[in-house]
C-alpha cells in the first residue's frame, strides 16, 4: 500500500493523450472483425465466403468474377467507386424468406467456422484491452455487475438469442462496407404489403463492447409493428477510435439510405436511432453530415433531409462534462481519451459543444427533429445531458425535445422494461411519433398484442441490484485471495493512480470501500499513515451522512463535523495511538491540528461528490458502508 504524499489541492490533470496507441491497429486482429477464414496480415478486404445463389441477397455483395466482363458504366460517386457490384437476386424478398433449397449443414458448417474465427479474434482483442485498463477496482466492479446482471436476465436472452439466429425474419450481416466490422442486420416485417417506415438503430457498448445483435429485441418489437430495423456494427475501441467509429455509422446510414427499397423498406421515411455510446456515435454523425452538406467538408454519399426524425436514447452530448463521471464509473480517464482520440478532440466530439460553435450555426438548421429519450434514473450517463443538448439544440433553431421517464436506470429502457412484455412508455412513445399522421398505423398499434414476459419480475429487479453484488463478489475475492495477488492488486491500483495524477484525498476515497473490510495494515511510508487516518475519517463522515436524504442535508451533516475539535496525538480522543510521533510542543499540536482540518475539510467536500448523485439523491453504494466499523473503532 506504499504512496507518495501529493498535494492536498486537486491539480488539474494534465493531458493524458496515449500517442503511441496507433500500434494497436498493426495487428489486423485489432482492426478487423471476422469473416469465415483467419484474416490475411496484408490485405484488409475480408475473404469471399463460398455460397450458392440464394445466398446472394442475405450476404448483400458478391466478389467480381475472374470471367471477362463487359465494359460498365463510370460510377456515380465515391461510395459506389469503393463499393464492389450488387448483386440482385431473381426472387422476391418474400420468397427469399420462403426458400428451403438452402443447405443447413452449409449454414451451420459458416456458422461453426464463423464462431471459431470470431472467438480467436475476440481472445486476441480482450487481452490488449487489458492492456489499456490494467487492475483497477472500478472497472473490474462494474464487470461483475455485468456478470450479475447477465445472468439474472439469461431467461430473456437465450430466448431473444433464438429469435435473432432462426428466425425467417432477421437478415443478418449484410455487408455495407469493406471493414470486418461494417455490417448490419435487417429485421424485417412478416407483412410486406408496401414500403415500411425504417429504423436505422446504433447499439451501445461504451465505445467498446458495442455489436449489432444488442438491437435484437428492439428489431423484434418495432418489425412486429410493421417498421423495418437496420442494427448498424461498428468498430469498437480497440479495433477503431471514435473517428472510425463515426465513419462506420456514415457509411452504414448511406447503405440504409441508398439501398433499403431492395428490402422493402421507404426511403422517405427513414430514422436514425442510437443507445447510450451509440446516440453519441449517431448525434456526431448526424451533426458531421450537417457540416459537410453545408459545404464545409467532404463529398457525401447520403443527404439528412432523408432522415425524418433522430432518437437518442440514454445518450451524452457532451464529452467535456462527463469525462470525469465516467472516470468515476470505472471508465477511466486515460482509455476515455484513447477512444476520443485525445484531449484535444473531446470538443470535436461533443455533438452539444459543436452545435455551439457560430461558424456552424447555418448548418445546425438542417438537422432532422430530435427525440431525446432519457430515464431520471439513469447514472450511467445522468439524464441532464439530453436536456442540455435539446435546450441547445433549440436554440440554435432545432426541433428538440427531451422525453425523461421517472425513475427509470441506463438499461430500463432497452432491456428491462421491454422483458416485461406488455407495453411500455418508450416504445409507445417511439411508434407515436413515426406512424405519426397514418392512422391505419396507428389504429393497428393501438390492437396489437401486447409483447410476451421473457424474464420473471423477481429477477428483474435483483438484476437492478447487480452492482452490490459486485461488491460483495470482489471482497470475497480479496479476502480469500493470496498476499501475492493482493500486493500486485495493490501495487497496479496504486501505479494508476500516479499516472491519473492523483492526490493522497483521491485516494482514500478511490480505496475506502475495499480498505474499510482490513484490519491489518503493512506501513511502508508516512503517506500509508495519512491513508489510515483519511479511510477513518471518511468511515466517520458516511455515518453523519447515514439518514440524510439530499445533498443539502448531507452539507449541513458535514458542516457540523467540521466544527468540532480535532484531536491529534496524545490526546485520549485521537484513534490511532502511536500511529504518528507525538508532537514535541504545544506550537507543533496546533500546527498537526490544522493541517487534518484542512485534510478533513478537502475530504469532506470531495466525499459529497461520490455519496450524492447528480441529482442530489443519495448513492447506496456509499451510505451503505456507513454501518461498517473500520478496524473496530467505534467512530464518535
Amino acid at each position: 500500500m506504499p504512496s507518495e504524499i501529493l498535494p492536498i489541492t486537486n491539480p488539474k490533470s494534465s493531458k493524458t493523450t496515449r500517442d503511441n496507441h496507433h500500434h494497436l491497429f498493426d495487428d489486423p486482429s485489432t482492426s478487423l472483425l471476422i469473416t469465415s477464414s483467419p484474416p490475411s496480415p496484408y490485405n484488409e478486404t475480408p475473404s469471399p465466403i463460398k455460397h450458392s445463389s440464394s445466398l446472394l441477397r442475405t450476404l448483400s455483395y458478391q466478389q467480381p468474377s475472374t470471367s471477362p466482363q463487359p465494359p460498365q458504366p463510370p460510377p456515380i460517386n465515391n461510395y459506389q467507386q469503393q463499393r464492389r457490384r450488387r448483386v440482385a437476386s431473381d426472387s422476391s424478398l418474400s420468397s427469399l424468406s420462403n426458400n428451403d433449397s438452402f443447405s443447413s449443414s452449409a449454414h451451420y458448417s459458416i456458422s461453426v467456422e464463423d464462431a471459431v474465427s470470431e472467438t480467436w479474434l475476440i481472445t486476441r482483442w480482450t487481452l490488449k484491452l487489458l492492456g489499456y485498463l490494467g487492475v483497477g477496482y472500478r472497472w473490474i466492479t462494474r464487470l461483475l455487475a455485468l456478470g450479475c446482471y447477465a445472468m439474472l436476465l439469461m431467461p430473456g436472452f437465450i430466448q431473444v438469442g433464438y429469435y435473432y439466429f432462426f428466425s425467417k425474419q432477421v437478415r443478418r450481416s449484410i455487408v455495407y462496407g469493406n471493414k470486418r466490422r461494417n455490417r448490419l442486420d435487417l429485421y424485417l416485417p412478416v407483412n410486406s404489403d408496401g414500403p415500411k417506415p425504417v429504423v436505422a438503430f446504433i447499439t451501445g457498448g461504451a465505445w467498446v463492447i458495442g455489436y449489432k445483435a444488442w438491437g435484437s429485441l428492439l428489431g423484434q418489437h418495432l418489425s412486429e409493428r410493421d417498421i423495418l430495423v437496420a442494427c448498424i456494427d461498428y468498430r469498437n475501441f480497440p479495433q477503431g477510435t471514435i473517428g472510425d467509429m463515426v465513419k462506420d455509422a456514415s457509411q452504414g446510414i448511406a447503405f440504409i439510405c441508398n439501398n433499403i427499397a431492395e428490402y422493402g423498406g421507404d426511403p422517405d421515411r427513414i430514422y436514425l436511432m442510437g443507445q447510450s455510446a451509440g446516440a453519441h456515435i449517431s448525434a456526431c454523425t448526424i451533426v458531421d453530415q450537417a457540416i459537410k452538406e453545408a459545404g464545409e467538408g467532404d463529398a457525401t454519399t447520403w443527404n439528412l433531409s432523408q432522415i425524418k426524425a433522430y432518437f437518442g436514447l440514454s445518450g451524452g452530448y457532451n464529452l467535456l462534462e462527463l469525462v470525469d463521471h465516467f472516470n468515476n464509473r470505472g471508465l477511466y480517464r486515460s482509455l476515455f481519451l484513447s477512444i476520443m482520440e485525445g484531449e484535444e478532440s473531446l470538443v470535436k466530439y461533443s455533438p452539444e459543444v459543436v452545435v455551439r460553435d457560430p461558424n456552424v450555426r447555418h448548418a445546425i438548421t438542417r438537422l432532422p427533429p430530435v427525440y431525446l429519450f432519457h430515464g431520471t434514473g439513469d447514472y450511467s450517463i445522468p439524464a441532464e445531458a439530453s436536456k442540455k443538448f435539446a435546450r441547445t439544440l433549440q436554440k440554435h433553431g432545432v426541433q428538440a425535445e427531451p422525453i425523461l421517464y421517472e425513475g427509470k436506470t441506463h438499461t430500463d429502457l432497452f432491456l428491462q422494461d421491454p422483458m416485461r412484455g406488455n407495453t411500455y412508455e418508450m416504445f409507445e412513445d417511439l411508434l407515436a411519433i413515426i406512424h405519426k399522421g397514418d392512422e391505419e398505423a396507428l389504429a393497428k398499434d393501438a390492437a396489437a398484442r401486447p409483447h410476451r414476459r421473457l424474464v420473471p419480475e423477481c429477477m428483474l429487479k435483483l438484476a437492478g441490484k447487480s452492482e452490490l453484488y459486485s461488491l460483495a463478489m470482489l471482497f470475497v475475492i480479496l479476502t480469500f485471495s493470496n498476499d501475492l495477488l493482493q500486493e500486485h492488486v495493490i501495487a497496479q491500483l496504486e501505479s494508476s493512480l500516479i499516472l491519473h495524477r492523483t492526490d493522497i484525498v483521491d485516494e482514500a476515497i478511490t480505496f475506502f470501500r475495499a480498505n474499510v473490510f482490513f484490519r491489518n495494515f503493512d506501513i511502508k511510508s508516512q503517506a500509508d499513515k495519512l491513508l489510515i487516518y483519511l479511510t477513518f475519517y471518511i468511515n466517520v463522515a458516511l455515518k453523519r451522512l447515514e439518514g440524510c436524504r439530499t445533498l443539502a442535508v448531507g452539507t449541513k451533516a458535514i458542516i457540523n463535523l467540521g466544527l468540532e475539535d480535532v484531536p491529534v496525538p496524545g490526546e485520549s480522543a485521537f484513534p490511532f495511538p502511536g500511529l504518528f510521533p507525538l508532537p514535541q510542543s504545544q506550537e507543533e499540536a496546533e500546527l498537526f491540528r490544522n493541517y487534518l482540518k484542512q485534510i478533513r475539510e478537502e475530504t469532506s467536500g470531495r466525499l459529497l461528490s461520490v455519496a450524492y448523485r447528480a441529482n442530489g439523491t443519495p448513492n447506496k453504494w456509499w451510505l451503505a458502508f456507513a454501518k461498517r466499523k473500520y478496524m473496530n473503532i467505534i467512530a464518535p
